[in-house]
């Protein structure tokens, strides 16, 4: 027995019980009442069902069932991201939703090609839709006004737009809000039809305030 094992194993000569032994006997009961506890979470962990997901190329996708949208929440990167670290650090993905194909369903089969599809050619579609968009923002002169009363033409206001998200429902409805650099304080809410055509909307009209 080596020198330390000795010191802490020694007997008092004033009492036969060993010195630390009840404290040890407390800690060992505590420990296996922690590892119990901890079996007992883990099993209930278990149970548990598994998130839903979808893997696609360009993002992870996972299942949401609220009482308003029920489908899939995720981000990816539309626009390419920065290689300047100091740009990098006003850089965020796109996020997006998908409708499940449908109510009684947790496919998104039809969602995810459309997003695919919308992905694969993003450079076009991020112009066209910014480009219906600012066709419903300018006056009958082709004016662009901000909120601080400041005017643009369509072609300005085209650059300042950064999609920030992107929904696709089931009825063929894309929902997109962009960012406008023009107007900081101030989204732009658009909502397209299945021929393309965009409809601006109210902040609180776009997400469904009351």
């Amino acid at each position: 027995m080596s020198f330390f094992s000795k010191l802490f194993h020694h007997k008092d000569v004033f009492d036969d019980e060993e010195p630390g032994s009840s404290l040890a006997a407390e800690e060992k009961a505590e420990a296996k009442a922690k590892k119990a506890k901890k079996a007992k979470k883990s099993k209930e962990k278990d149970k548990e069902p598994d998130r839903l997901t979808v893997e696609m190329p360009y993002g992870t996708f996972y299942f949401e069932d609220d009482p308003k949208e029920t489908g899939y929440d995720g981000e990816f990167d539309w626009y390419d991201v920065p290689t300047d670290p100091a740009e990098r650090l006003h850089y965020y993905p796109v996020g997006c939703y998908v409708d499940t194909d449908s109510l009684d369903t947790t496919e998104a089969t039809r969602g995810f090609e459309r997003l695919t599809r919308m992905f694969e050619n993003r450079q076009i579609e991020d112009a066209r839709m910014k480009q219906k968009v600012v066709e419903k923002m300018a006056d009958e002169n082709g004016v662009i006004r901000n909120s601080y009363g400041d005017t643009f033409s369509k072609e300005e206001m085209i650059p300042a737009l950064k999609i920030r998200f992107i929904s696709l429902y089931r009825d063929g409805r894309i929902a997109v809000s962009f960012d406008n650099d023009e107007d900081p304080d101030h989204e732009v809410h658009a909502v397209f039809n299945e021929d393309g055509e965009a409809t601006l909307m109210e902040e609180r009209e776009f997400y469904g305030f009351e």
